[in-house]
């Protein structure tokens, strides 16, 4: 009896606590410049919305060239699975997912990059930032850099998700490590800190639904929010990056000059050719906008910019952590096919690291395309349903990269 009367106050005060539009009205694509100026209402400090983002924009020089010359970074991270049905206990694989999804992101090397309009190319960056789960923990004990956690709570707020103490998990210290929690959030997709002098350190991370993580398991039926972007853009905010479209056709809106004003958001849209709302065509095909997951592709040199200001200002010291593993990068292009010979699904089984989605085609020797599947996720086997038996060949391409293998159905 007190236990059931202890899970309904605990439900009772998430109601309370989380806001209604996130769990009863449409999907909220991200909450974290609403959490943000929340903590700033919060402390009883109004201030102009750009003061709160401003100041590391003046702090380094935005020597770009000075910045490319610097090796790549690599930083830990650790994933706190925060469940209470056991789908929301997303498979280690669903993880290893979400960590290639933001290295191809972060490195310019996922397969959408050739679909950036011409006008933009030149503004791609390579954001010289890579991750890796944390193969250390915090009382030096080895670790595959994944905590699992079961709730009583259906669901978690911005104000429990944090705290062990409110049915959610404690980080690990933001200093050696990049927090990363895994949860349901209702109807929000995601949100993240921005560094701040008004946020607890113990808050300092990103949170993603369990529903929009990676790009396997219960990513899978969430279209349009399915190929793991939603972390990409979270750890945008991360570090300091804000949205690129506003209500207006300001031009700081973003604080990064290479950003075009736009004022529209492209929310559930994927738009095929170049769009305007603000006299310039619009850039929605960069991580910090709205549009779904198949149509973002892009940083760019400006953004790289504020992004290593901030690394170097207010998260210098996960430079000099020492906590990483592997799944980091993104340079091989090389796979085996599992099993082989197979009677009903095939396996892309990477040889290094690799993408995390590609477009597949499988065809007979004699050339006929038997199953074709673009955004395909590495981690998923392919059903072999109804192509017959013998000898086949898969065809794996990613922007300009190719692969074949072979393999026979028994």
């Amino acid at each position: 009896m007190k236990i059931r009367l202890r899970l309904l106050i605990y439900t009772f005060l998430l109601l309370v606590l989380i806001p209604q539009k996130g769990i009863f009205a449409q999907v909220e694509r991200c909450a974290a410049e609403r959490l943000h100026l929340e903590k700033y209402q919060a402390a009883e400090r109004e201030e102009p919305r750009l003061q709160i983002y401003a100041p590391i924009s003046t702090e380094v020089s935005n020597d770009l060239q000075t910045i490319s010359q610097r090796s790549v970074a690599t930083l830990p991270v650790v994933v706190h699975v925060v469940w209470h049905e056991e789908e929301e206990n997303v498979s280690d694989d669903q993880i290893y997912s979400q960590i290639e999804i933001l290295n191809a992101d972060f490195r310019a090397k996922n397969c959408q990059i050739p679909e950036v309009l011409p006008q933009f190319k030149e503004l791609i960056a390579d954001m010289e930032l890579e991750f890796c789960l944390a193969s250390i923990d915090p009382d030096g004990n080895p670790t595959d850099g994944i905590t699992r956690t079961y709730s009583v709570f259906p669901f978690h707020s911005n104000e429990t998700i944090f705290f062990s103490s409110k049915n959610g998990k404690d980080g690990w210290p933001s200093e050696d490590y990049i927090n990363i929690w895994v949860t349901n959030l209702g109807s929000t997709l995601g949100f993240a800190s921005f560094p701040s002098n008004v946020a607890p350190r113990e808050k300092e991370g990103i949170v993603i639904n369990f529903k929009n993580f990676g790009n396997i398991g219960t990513a899978i039926q969430n279209r349009p929010y399915h190929l793991g972007r939603t972390a990409t853009h979270e750890m945008g905010h991360y570090f300091n990056l804000l949205h690129v479209f506003g209500d207006d056709c300001t031009e700081d809106h973003d604080l990064v000059g290479d950003t075009p004003a736009t004022k529209r958001t492209y929310s559930e849209q994927c738009p095929t050719e170049e769009e305007s709302s603000c006299g310039t065509v619009d850039m929605y095909q960069n991580f910090m906008h709205y549009t779904d997951d198949a149509c973002m592709a892009l940083f760019t040199k400006g953004q790289k910019t504020r992004m290593l200001n901030t690394l170097i200002n207010f998260r210098a010291s996960l430079l000099q952590s020492n906590k990483c593993s592997s799944l980091s990068g993104n340079a091989n292009f090389d796979f085996t096919l599992l099993p082989n010979p197979t009677k009903d699904i095939i396996r892309l089984s990477p040889k290094g690291n690799t993408t995390p989605s590609g477009s597949i085609r499988i065809f007979s020797p004699s050339g006929q395309i038997l199953i074709q599947e673009a955004d395909w996720p590495i981690r998923q086997p392919i059903p072999l349903t109804g192509i017959g038996h013998g000898l086949f060949f898969l065809e794996l391409t990613c922007g300009e990269e190719r692969w074949v293998g072979r393999f026979v159905k028994t």
